[in-house]
C-alpha cells in the first residue's frame, strides 16, 4: 500500500470512529423535550380538563420556535390568497385579461407566461404551453409569433389575427 492509500484508509477509519461515537454516545444525551401526554377525561370534569389541555398545548407551542413557524404556515395556507400565482381563476378575473388587438375579439386569451430555451420560444396561453405553429385548444386558432411582451394568434378559418399582450399584475 502506498503512503497516499494509507492516509485515505486512516481518514476513513477516523470518520467511522467519529460516527460511532456521535451515534452511540452523544445522541442519547441530546434528548428533546417531550410533549405532555393528555389523558382522556370524563364528561363531568370536561371544562376543567379542556382548560388544562389548552394551557398545556399553548405552553408547548410557546417554547418551541419550530412549532411557531409551522403553525404560522398552516394558518396562512388556510387563508384565501389574493394574488395566488398558481391560480388560473385569478388570471381570469384580471382587469387586463381580455385585452386584444385585431379583428377577432370574441375569444378570451390570457398570455401569462414566456419561456425561451435556445431557439425555442414557449408561451403559456390560458394555462397551456404552446410553441410557434401549435394549434390552440380551441380549434381554428394557431400561434404565429411569440415575443416576451405579446403573442400573435391567427384564426385559420376566418383569416384574422389577434395580438395578446403579456399579462403583468
Amino acid at each position: 500500500m502506498s503512503r497516499r492509500e494509507k492516509i485515505i484508509v486512516f481518514i476513513a477509519f477516523l470518520t467511522v470512529l467519529y460516527g460511532a461515537y456521535d451515534f452511540f454516545i452523544v445522541s442519547p444525551a441530546k434528548k428533546s423535550k417531550s410533549i405532555p401526554v393528555v389523558h382522556s377525561f370524563t364528561p363531568v370534569a370536561k371544562t376543567v380538563d379542556m382548560n388544562k389541555l389548552v394551557k398545556e398545548i399553548s405552553d408547548v407551542l410557546q417554547e418551541n420556535e419550530t412549532i411557531k413557524a409551522e403553525t404560522y404556515v398552516a394558518v396562512s395556507a388556510e387563508k384565501e390568497w389574493k394574488n395566488d400565482p398558481f391560480s388560473a381563476s385569478n388570471a381570469l378575473h384580471s382587469k387586463n385579461a381580455n385585452v386584444s388587438i385585431g379583428r377577432i375579439k370574441e375569444i378570451r386569451l390570457i398570455y401569462s407566461g414566456y419561456l425561451e430555451v435556445g431557439k425555442k420560444k414557449i408561451a403559456v396561453i390560458n394555462g397551456m404551453d404552446y410553441q410557434i405553429g401549435d394549434e390552440l385548444e380551441m380549434n381554428g386558432y394557431r400561434v404565429k409569433h411569440i415575443t416576451p411582451s405579446s403573442v400573435t394568434v391567427v384564426d385559420t378559418r376566418r383569416g384574422g389575427k389577434i395580438t395578446v399582450p403579456f399579462l403583468a399584475e
